[in-house]
């Protein structure tokens, strides 16, 4: 008489080719194969050095403002190496694929998205850490070189939205002037203005990379009382 687990022979299961001492000894002889271990691990640190340029580009990581944009480059890096795995895993089976997306799906929905453009960086550094995996590198370093070059153009410039309020109804159209004019002087370039009949109004611009964020809202805090109010400010 068969034992049973959960309706399952237990022969069954030992005779399943997945599953077993040789399995389990096929499983741990690879780390003695070099033609097996060294593509492997070099197809992963390949993903790991192609993301890294990326997560610490130095037009991105130099204005994290946040924690999360601080910490973000920790999980752009891991998601090259996890993706290189994934790749090689769903090589040798192609029915882990079904239970990785699975996996990933409710990592994704059991977590925040963030900044678009990071976003954008985990989405590529993905794709570069699967082309590694699959030994694509030509299209992994061509990805990594474009995902590392687009932010010196797509970063040349950044958002600043400044909503005003506290301010009297008949002051709110110079302060509107006044800032207006200094981020102006400082490169800036006026998306929208909207004002409220409430004595508040909000600017938003977008400002050149170079200008350090505390120094425009620095020239904004030397206006006058009347004219400044109270200034929310947030950029990206």
């Amino acid at each position: 008489m068969k034992t049973q687990l959960n309706g399952i022979g237990i022969q069954d299961l030992a005779d399943s080719p997945g599953v077993g001492w040789e399995a389990f000894v096929a499983g741990w002889s690879g780390l003695a194969n070099l033609g097996v271990l060294i593509p492997m691990a070099v197809s992963v640190l390949t993903a790991v050095l192609l993301a890294f340029p990326i997560a610490y580009h130095p037009r991105v990581y130099r204005r994290a403002a946040t924690l999360d944009e601080v910490d973000a480059p920790k999980g752009i890096v891991g998601y090259a190496a996890v993706s290189a795995g994934i790749a090689q895993v769903v090589a040798v089976s192609y029915v882990m694929a079904f239970a990785l997306f699975g996996i990933g799906g409710l990592y994704r929905f059991r977590t925040r998205a963030g900044q678009p453009k990071v976003m954008y960086h985990m989405i590529a550094v993905v794709v570069i850490g699967l082309a590694c995996g699959m030994m694509m590198f030509p299209l992994a370093v061509v990805l990594a070189a474009l995902t590392w070059a687009l932010p010196f153009w797509s970063e040349s410039r950044y958002a600043v939205a400044l909503q005003v309020k506290d301010l009297s109804r008949a002051g709110t159209g110079r302060a509107v002037t006044e800032y207006r004019r200094v981020l102006e002087e400082h490169g800036g370039q006026v998306v929208s203005v909207r004002t409220e009949r409430t004595g508040q109004f909000s600017i938003v611009a977008n400002v050149p990379a170079r200008v350090n964020p505390a120094e425009v809202e620095a020239k904004l805090r030397e206006l006058p009382t009347e004219e400044r109010g109270k200034v929310r400010w947030e950029t990206r």
